[in-house]
């Protein structure tokens, strides 16, 4: 655990010096402090007397547990990766393998000068990062600019994240991550308490994550391009329908070998359409989401069904992309005994970000899968 335990102490209070708050988080589960050096470490708050034995083996049985799963002791003839040298791991192939994530994973989330023709011009890299060489650094934070003419969200890009930023930055890389949260507004700290974690809005919490929260400043899936996209679904698949369950049940049992469980068989594909209508190279991520009506109240707004990138959509070029999803993706858990997964008689909607189509499930309920219950 890196910085919570200094933040027990420095920013929250709860204990009177570093030392204690490390006891605090020792004694109560955590295994690993990689802060603050000697007054946070093991040896530290043990030599303190705020550590006992006890919890410092408790810390390295789990810790070793770990390593024995990840068969961190096995013979080298055993473990593969053993074997591979660096030869493997710094060649171009490899290093293609890092940069490539980096820049899908790259969201665009406002713009007013990318990309950038740098030539002839020079560059100031500002700030704690600017001149790193020992050792990587995370968290950076500043004053508040509102002179940003651009924003990039890069997330945990990895060895490569400082080339993947200047390749989209200079446009060699288009841009076309989707956001992986929701960006609150700054008022949505003062309209929930600490203590109120439910997800579903209610009268003292607005309701969290996209499924229940719709007023973020920017919402979860958005992301820009550098380029304009048309996407719909494709013509055969927006007529409104509606789905007998028993039917849908009896198809997916007749083709039961190809499935390892009932919930993991395929509904349907839903094919979409993406047509680049500007003047830039671009991948595209299409992410369709299932809106429905059915179990407790008040309904998510909506959930991420199925996900896909597109590669390299030229001008003028149209790729078409089928999304498939699964029975699961339709059921809901039981919500008193979270114990199966049920199609019930609903009303949905697929919804793509510039397309909806709407469907119905008819018929009794039926159960797709019981989870193992603890003995009571």
């Amino acid at each position: 655990m890196c910085v919570n335990t200094k933040n027990i102490y420095q920013n929250h209070f709860y204990t009177k010096d570093n030392p204690s708050a490390a006891a605090v988080a020792h004694n109560h589960g955590t295994d690993v402090v990689c802060e603050l050096g000697y007054v946070t470490n093991v040896t530290g708050v043990s030599n303190e007397g705020l550590l006992s034995e006890a919890i410092v083996d408790k810390s390295l049985l789990r810790l070793y547990e770990v390593l024995i799963q990840i068969r961190y002791f096995d013979p080298a003839g055993a473990t593969p990766y053993r074997s591979i040298d660096n030869s493997e791991v710094s060649n171009l192939s490899a290093l293609a393998s890092a940069l490539q994530p980096a820049q899908d994973g790259i969201v665009f989330k406002g713009n007013h000068i990318l990309p950038m023709d740098l030539q002839g011009k020079s560059i100031a890299v500002i700030g704690m990062w600017a001149n790193v060489t020992s050792q990587m650094l995370g968290s950076y934070t500043g004053l508040p600019l509102c002179k940003v003419l651009a924003l990039l969200w890069a997330g945990y890009p990895g060895q490569d994240g400082g080339t993947a930023l200047f390749n989209i930055i200079t446009g060699k890389a288009a841009p076309a991550g989707r956001l992986p949260v929701v960006q609150y507004p700054a008022s949505y700290a003062d309209a929930v308490p600490m203590t109120d974690m439910a997800l579903r809005p209610g009268s003292s919490n607005p309701g969290r994550t996209y499924r229940w929260y719709d007023k973020a400043v920017l919402p979860f899936g958005y992301g820009l391009h550098y380029t304009t996209f048309k996407a719909s679904f494709q013509a055969s698949v927006t007529t409104a329908k509606s789905y007998n369950i028993a039917n849908i049940i009896k198809a997916c049992e007749a083709k039961k070998q190809q499935f390892a469980r009932l919930d993991l068989c395929d509904f349907g594909s839903f094919k979409i359409n993406v047509t680049n209508a500007g003047n830039t190279t671009s991948d595209f991520v299409a992410l369709e989401f299932l809106a429905r009506e059915y179990g407790a109240q008040p309904y998510p707004l909506k959930s991420l069904a199925v996900y896909k990138q597109l590669r390299d959509i030229k001008p003028g070029m149209t790729s078409e992309v089928s999304l498939t999803v699964t029975l699961g993706t339709l059921a809901r858990v039981d919500d008193k005994e979270i114990r199966y997964c049920t199609l019930e008689n609903t009303k949905c909607c697929w919804m793509f970000p510039q397309d909806t189509i709407e469907f119905s499930l008819s018929g009794d309920a039926m159960v797709l899968d019981e989870f193992p219950q603890p003995p009571d």
